[in-house]
């Protein structure tokens, strides 16, 4: 599979309520997790933790994420080639919309 046609899929988003607890039950939670992954994805598993704190306030919000890389959807690949359309013919607009103002600018 050709790497630009690999995604970062976000299998589970929690927050602290869901990691809280005894270290073996937090565990067994990211193992479960772990498992749901498919197999043959599992290698490029990561979890990401954040940590946001209230500037006025003693109160935190923790944010934990576990995404894995894994191929794009035929329809995936379909939206994203869609998309590059819409942002190139945007981009060709603009080109011409400038390339409009300066002919007008100089052409006196």
């Amino acid at each position: 599979m050709a790497k630009d046609n690999m995604i970062r899929h976000t299998h589970w988003n929690a927050n602290r309520f869901d990691i809280s607890g005894k270290l073996v039950e937090v565990i067994e939670k990211l193992q479960a997790k772990l498992k749901e992954i498919p197999e043959e994805y599992r290698p490029t598993a990561e979890i990401d933790v954040e940590m946001e704190q209230y500037e006025y306030d003693t109160s935190y919000f923790v944010q934990v994420t576990i995404s894995y890389e894994r191929p794009m959807t035929a329809e995936e690949i379909v939206l994203r080639d869609q998309h590059i359309k819409e942002i190139e013919e945007r981009r060709r607009q603009w080109d011409l919309l400038q390339l409009e103002q300066l002919k007008k600018k100089y052409e006196k």
